[in-house]
């Protein structure tokens, strides 16, 4: 079963990040690597495995709060039209939310309250990213790991094109039949267990 190994990973992840936010993205950006064949080789392919990157990235924004403050104060200072353009964005975020609620009611609050976060959860992201350089040394090695750990998952592309059958490479195992992506002018059959 590599639900638990992962689990244990996640759980390493957060504990690191926690103590040493820099370090944490390491082990984030593993999890988000693993997370999609582990969430396949799970018996009912839970969805909640997609966003258990979340979990590893909340404890990296706990750890570096006061780094964030920092970090903010110094793009405000800087960067006055970049940061005058982020609050009118987060403004429109928030009429849009409301727009939501009033539309298709309270009862309905997770769609729009779900949308919010997904385009809220990339400001603190970039925020980190700010503060995350120090010297060039940082950031080369962290993109070399990235590059590295991104380039092996990307062999599962090539494996699967080849026509080797592994329940973690393709398609999330529920789906059956063709999976199509549609572009302007052009359709694209994606690989998958119903089209090798």
């Amino acid at each position: 079963m590599v639900l638990i190994p992962f689990l244990a990973l996640l759980l390493l992840g957060c504990v690191i990040a926690f103590l040493d936010w820099r370090r944490g993205w390491y082990l984030a950006i593993a999890c988000g690597v693993l997370q999609d064949p582990v969430r396949k080789l799970t018996p009912g392919t839970p969805v909640v495995i997609t966003f258990s990157i979340v979990l590893v990235y909340l404890f990296i924004v706990l750890a570096c709060h006061v780094t964030l403050r920092n970090a903010l104060a110094d793009i405000a200072k800087r960067f006055p039209p970049l940061y005058a353009a982020a609050n009118v964005f987060v403004l429109f975020l928030l009429i849009a939310a409301v727009n939501g609620l009033m539309t298709y009611g309270i009862e309905h609050w997770k769609a729009p309250a779900l949308s919010f976060i997904i385009y809220i959860i990339p400001i603190p992201a970039m925020l980190i990213g700010y503060a995350f350089f120090r010297r060039d040394e940082d950031l080369y090695r962290f993109l070399v790991f990235y590059a590295v750990l991104t380039s092996l998952a990307l062999v599962g592309v090539i494996l699967e094109y080849e026509g080797v059958h592994w329940q973690a490479l393709g398609l999330v195992a529920w789906q059956e039949g063709a999976n199509l992506r549609y572009l302007p002018g052009v359709l694209i059959t994606m690989l998958g267990a119903g089209n090798l």
